[in-house]
């Protein structure tokens, strides 16, 4: 059930703005692209849903950022980690 077909049953301008708002930051905090939250929207453009909710993709991105750095860094210390516990060559 798309967000219009949710809202289309509530006649309540406010309750629809409210809903078109808490509708779309769920979906982007989840992580869900810009042109799948547009077209959930109606919006006719991905530029109109970019330019409303601009500070949700952005605090989506940073997330973003963080993950990909802690994986990152977990692969560089476990490869520092295997480093230390190798045997050195001709060791038995």
């Amino acid at each position: 059930m798309t967000f219009l077909s949710i809202s289309a049953r509530l006649s309540i301008k406010r309750v629809f703005i409210a809903f078109g708002h808490a509708h779309a930051s769920i979906l982007i905090q989840s992580g869900v692209d810009v042109a799948t939250v547009s077209a959930d929207l109606g919006h006719t453009n991905s530029g109109t849903t970019l330019g409303i909710y601009t500070h949700e993709f952005q605090d989506a991105q940073a997330r973003t950022s963080n993950i990909i750095a802690n994986a990152l860094d977990f692969s560089k210390k476990k490869r520092e980690q295997d480093n230390t516990n190798a045997k050195p060559s001709g060791a038995s």
